[in-house]
């Protein structure tokens, strides 16, 4: 049962593996090991007992978390587990993610919209995002601001914050390609700010992104 769930999302996770490693220039390992409904993990059920057990030196000793993760260490390995309500696909893509992009992103200038529409361009199971409500936006004067966008007010429409974003990441496709916004991803922490990024590598003025987004689309 566990193969029937696992071995799908596998193959999602390494296409989606192959896709950041090209847009990155990154070639992380990663040697997890993954748990579903298993607390602590690690233990297993030995002659009625419950032992933590070395994957590697099989060595056995009582059960608790500190010592099974400890055992895992020892082996080089990382245990995974989903929190309580998050999908399991969700889980492992975002965790694939953070590998990918923080050491490139640390202490980088990256708004947020800019990191959302990154994680839906390479999520394998997201539903696609609609435009629509971001061309309703620009038939009307309606689109958030560029400020608005980098610092999105407490009552932002949620939905037209996802469309614009995508909408925005899908003009600087536009203009300089996919390679062009992998540079940017690879190259932001080169620069103080985003917007600097943004005019140096996409090209054009930052603060003029979304007027310059609306006139395109139409």
């Amino acid at each position: 049962v566990v193969e029937e769930l696992t071995a799908p999302i596998v193959i999602e996770m390494r296409d989606r593996y192959d896709a950041l490693s090209i847009a990155t220039g990154r070639t992380p390992q990663f040697d997890w090991i993954l748990y579903l409904g298993i607390e602590p993990p690690g233990c297993v059920e030995v002659d009625g007992f419950s032992l933590s057990v070395g994957i590697r030196s099989g060595v056995r000793i009582n059960c608790d978390e500190a010592n099974s993760r400890a055992l895992l260490r020892q082996a080089g390995l990382t245990a995974i587990r989903p929190p309580d309500g998050v999908q399991l696909d969700d889980y492992l893509y975002d965790q694939l993610l953070s590998s990918f992009l923080d050491p490139l992103w640390r202490g980088a200038d990256v708004p947020d919209w800019f990191r959302q529409a990154i994680r839906r361009f390479f999520d394998p199971i997201s539903e696609r995002t609609s435009l629509a409500p971001a061309l309703a936006a620009a038939r009307t004067n309606g689109l958030l601001t560029m400020t608005e966008m980098n610092t999105p007010p407490e009552n932002v429409d949620s939905t037209l914050y996802t469309a614009e974003s995508t909408g925005l990441l899908a003009y600087m496709i536009s203009r300089v390609g996919r390679e062009g916004v992998y540079q940017l991803i690879r190259e932001l922490r080169d620069y103080d700010t985003f917007a600097q990024a943004y005019t140096a590598i996409i090209g054009g003025d930052y603060d003029q992104a979304v007027q310059n987004w609306g006139v395109w689309i139409f």
